[in-house]
């Protein structure tokens, strides 16, 4: 596995600590998210495996076609698991982990009251019923928003972290709750709005890209406070300094013409854009 991704090598220190110390909890849900995107793997399985032995990451029976042994443990971070398998939702092994995830089990480290009505509403889980779960869920919309901002963090400070499958996962279930929303509320367009900041501030190319879509969808559906736009194009500005591009362009100009914001921010941006401008201008 090491070998596939150079990334999981730092998380070889678990062999070493004990699941109390806050370091290897720490690390567990960070090797969670390197796992994501090998979890079809069989090396991963078995990581999977070892960490739900050692550092008793669920209350889960382990019982799979690759994960044959049969554990019952307590767990430390079910809704981080569940996140990093919710891009798998149609194989076996997230189907195996949701279904005993006991929900009874109250945690001081994390909020997992989603989860309750998760299982209740959304198992067996498909795209159209994450869909419309994500639309009238308030605490699973909340849920996703909040893993949005802490996958971001990490791919901050680990630059090598793959987090296609999440962003992916994410951009497509977010995108479909909104589209099973007649109005927006207040709650969800602040929640989006983190998720959008934390995106342009990302220098993570997934991350950003998930921040920039939002954005997109979003401006033409609601109205805008001053105070938020201005922080929008305080943050579109520097992210266009690093990654200026057309479609930073078309985010400055359907700024323009959905909200209004103070036109000076925005011929600010606009001759920060000067090279795309000029790009489109010579291929007309």
């Amino acid at each position: 596995l090491c070998r596939l991704d150079p990334e999981m090598m730092r998380f070889t220190v678990l062999l070493e600590l004990e699941e109390e110390e806050e370091a290897a909890r720490r690390l567990v849900r960070e090797c969670l998210t390197a796992l994501c995107p090998h979890i079809l793997n069989k090396h991963a399985q078995w990581v999977l495996q070892w960490l739900v032995i050692r550092h008793k990451v669920t209350t889960i029976l382990i019982n799979c076609h690759l994960l044959t042994h049969q554990y019952q443990v307590h767990i430390n971070c079910p809704s981080w698991l569940v996140f990093n398998l919710l891009p798998f939702f149609s194989y076996k092994i997230y189907q195996t982990v949701l279904q005993n995830i006991d929900t009874t089990i109250r945690h001081e480290t994390s909020d997992n009251t989603w989860l309750v009505g998760f299982k209740q509403t959304c198992v067996p889980t498909s795209q159209p019923g994450l869909a419309r779960h994500t639309a009238t869920n308030t605490s699973f919309f909340r849920f996703l928003c909040e893993s949005s901002q802490q996958l971001a963090r990490e791919a901050e400070i680990f630059q090598s972290l793959k987090v296609h499958k999440q962003t992916t996962f994410l951009l497509t279930t977010l995108l479909g709750g909104l589209e099973n929303i007649r109005n927006i509320s207040d709650e969800q367009v602040v929640l989006l709005l983190h998720v959008i900041l934390c995106g342009l501030k990302s220098s993570n190319p997934e991350m950003s890209g998930l921040g920039c879509i939002l954005l997109g969808y979003l401006l033409p559906k609601v109205t805008l406070k001053q105070k938020v736009l201005n922080k929008l194009c305080k943050s579109l500005l520097k992210f266009s300094k690093l990654h200026q591009s057309e479609d930073t362009l078309n985010l400055t100009l359907l700024m323009s013409r959905t909200q209004k914001p103070e036109m000076s921010k925005i011929v600010e941006l606009v001759n920060k854009h000067q090279p795309s401008v000029n790009d489109l201008i010579s291929r007309t």
